[in-house]
């Protein structure tokens, strides 16, 4: 028998208690902005969410010298990097102190049988290029890649992926929030986003551990109040992989200018006009 004596389980104080809540409003007020319509002020409305998480994750790092709450409990969660007790690497890798856009929930999110989140780390290049693939081929008619579903492996991609492209509303740092986007951006019925070729190279890309390169073409109708039709175009997208094998930069390039692609859908006509 142990001739420890039993230490009390810790009671957190009501300030501790109230921030934590807090954390889980800023989840909930994020959940909330997949029912606004609009793609543009649902992007808006969640990157205020964010923007408001993170301002308020800052404040607690920079004043916990107070000594009026212990943020290191309050920031730990079942499922996140401590115990309430020895918290390696402190407040910046709680789970609960992540931004929402970059936090494994949602239905995109694969788990385990023990409901942790599933990460296929140390894959080869090759094993990771095919699972791409895969998510390219949605749809009956194969032809309905994540672009437009916004459906995909998520156990290839880092949680908090950086997300980068021409695109006025890019970068998007995490995967629940780049998912969210694309998945409410393009009318699924009249939409098309087609894998044209796949490679890849090992021990390249801009972290050393390899690249996936996808050339692709993308057309169809955008969800905006009045669908706007988008010129189909072409271009490209590297998936970068950090030292664990996971894809932890998106970076996409268009084979048409931002100013061709915004006029052609907003002025259809004039983009008709000025390049055919």
């Amino acid at each position: 028998a142990s001739l420890e004596p039993d230490v009390p389980p810790r009671i957190p104080s009501a300030a501790e208690v109230a921030i934590r809540d807090l954390f889980r409003e800023f989840d909930d007020l994020y959940d909330r902005t997949t029912s606004i319509r609009c793609p543009f002020w649902r992007r808006r409305t969640a990157d205020l969410v964010d923007s408001a998480a993170m301002v308020a994750r800052f404040l607690l790092i920079r004043h916990k010298s107070l000594g009026i709450l212990d943020p290191l409990w309050i920031l730990d969660v079942p499922g996140g990097e401590g115990d309430g007790e020895d918290f390696v690497g402190g407040i910046a890798s709680s789970a609960a102190a992540l931004p929402p856009g970059c936090k494994a929930v949602g239905r995109h999110v694969e788990t385990n049988e023990d409901g942790t989140v599933c990460k296929n780390r140390g894959l080869e290049v090759e094993a990771i290029a095919e699972a791409i693939r895969r998510d390219w081929f949605g749809g009956a008619g194969g032809d309905k890649g994540y672009y437009i579903t916004g459906r995909l492996n998520s156990t290839i991609y880092t949680d908090d992926c950086l997300f980068d492209g021409p695109d006025p509303d890019m970068p998007v740092r995490g995967l629940r929030k780049y998912l969210s986007a694309a998945s409410h951006l393009f009318d699924p019925k009249n939409s098309y986003a087609k894998l044209l070729s796949l490679d890849w190279e090992e021990g390249s890309g801009k972290f050393g551990s390899g690249v996936i390169v996808v050339r692709w073409s993308l057309g169809g109708t955008l969800m905006l109040p009045w669908r706007p039709a988008v010129k189909p175009w072409t271009g490209m997208t590297r998936y970068h992989l950090n030292d664990e094998r996971l894809v932890c930069l998106h970076d996409e390039s268009w084979d048409i200018s931002v100013w061709e692609a915004f006029i052609c859908t907003v002025w259809p006509g004039v983009g008709k006009r000025i390049w055919g």
